[in-house]
């Protein structure tokens, strides 16, 4: 009997769904008042039972529903990134070829004469890597890999360089390389990457905001990303 009554004095809150005592008046876990409203823009529909619950509930308080993307969307999302990591890897001969195109630049050196026509055009490659680090010059290649086969936020790759092991200030160095020789607009990443959520999935544009600063973005990027593909 004693049981019973104290799980009676127990209920769950409506906005983050953590089990709280009937008697007191906040919920501990999320600071919203016992039996009040959610407030309109900071609740959404639970999947399964239609309920009105906080944004950022992960559970339905309601049904005990699961909140998140669909099961296939992540299934289909885990098997496109094993599809980029697997591209990552397999370039090694394409990228050979790729880097003499970005590291030679020319410079043409023409004399005239007054009684003879130009002289021939003499370049010299340059390589701007030839004072960098091996390490250095692996993290540049490493970057420009990643931004051939995907999307991603300049703090995005920062983190991903540093995630295959490569120290942060080598990481910052490579990415900042990359802004220099104008290999990389944020903008357009930003866009790209607005428009494979959409392809998997959907968003409000507040939602798809949100999202794309969770990936690093700035809020300016988020906006304009969103802003040109709801157009």
């Amino acid at each position: 009997m004693e049981n019973k009554e104290k799980e009676a004095k127990y209920k769950f809150c409506k906005s983050c769904g953590k089990k709280i005592n009937e008697e007191e008046d906040f919920c501990s876990k999320c600071g919203q008042k016992v039996g009040e409203e959610t407030k309109p823009n900071n609740t959404k529909k639970c999947k399964k039972c239609k309920e009105e619950i906080n944004f950022k509930a992960k559970k339905c308080p309601n049904c005990g529903a699961t909140q998140g993307m669909p099961v296939w969307a992540v299934i289909l999302i885990v098997f496109l990134s094993f599809i980029v990591i697997v591209g990552v890897f397999s370039g090694d001969e394409e990228l050979n070829s790729e880097q003499n195109d970005r590291y030679n630049h020319s410079e043409s050196n023409g004399n005239s004469s007054d009684n003879s026509n130009k002289k021939e055009e003499k370049s010299e490659s340059v390589d701007p890597t030839a004072n960098w680090t091996i390490e250095q010059k692996n993290c540049y290649e490493h970057a420009l890999r990643y931004l051939d086969t995907n999307s991603f936020s300049k703090k995005g790759l920062i983190e991903q360089l540093e995630f295959e092991k490569y120290p942060k200030n080598i990481a910052e160095f490579a990415v900042s390389k990359v802004e220099e020789n104008n290999l990389v607009n944020w903008d357009e990443q930003a866009e790209l990457k607005a428009k494979t959520y959409l392809e998997y999935s959907s968003f409000s544009k507040q939602s798809l905001i949100e999202q794309l600063e969770f990936e690093g973005f700035t809020t300016m990027q988020a906006q304009k990303a969103v802003e040109k593909v709801y157009k």
